[in-house]
């Protein structure tokens, strides 16, 4: 399951507000001990930088998915294979960090949300 939303101003954490927000949305207990910060991804557009995306990964959480009005229809994947109808840009990222690599880079789209090009640089660590 991918979740996802925006660090807040009181977020003091990448990770704290991933916490945040998958409590919010999901009703998922993460503690941020249990995360890891494994992309920072700049989304570019045809009017330039849009926005950044962190792509975090918990291995451990407790409690049972909830409904959220944001989230319509919740389904489950396998990690893999990457599941069909993901964006262009998840196919090429998901697999490097699913590996254990973390990485930071970019992901350039045209006005209709075709991958156009990206660029991927494996990074020790993650702020």
């Amino acid at each position: 399951m991918s979740y996802g939303g925006d660090i807040e101003e009181k977020d003091a954490s990448i990770k704290a507000g991933t916490r945040r927000e998958l409590l919010e949305e999901s009703k998922f207990i993460v503690e941020e001990q249990d995360m890891e910060v494994m992309a920072e991804i700049l989304v570019i557009d045809e009017n330039g930088p849009r926005l950044t995306l962190y792509y975090v990964v918990a291995k451990v959480w407790r409690g049972e998915p909830g409904h959220h009005e944001d989230i319509l229809n919740p389904t489950w994947y396998q990690a893999r294979p990457i599941p069909h109808g993901v964006p262009e840009a998840d196919e090429k990222i998901l697999p490097l960090i699913l590996d254990g690599i973390k990485i930071r880079g970019h992901v350039l789209y045209d006005e209709n949300l075709h991958l156009l090009d990206f660029k991927l640089n494996p990074v020790e660590d993650i702020d």
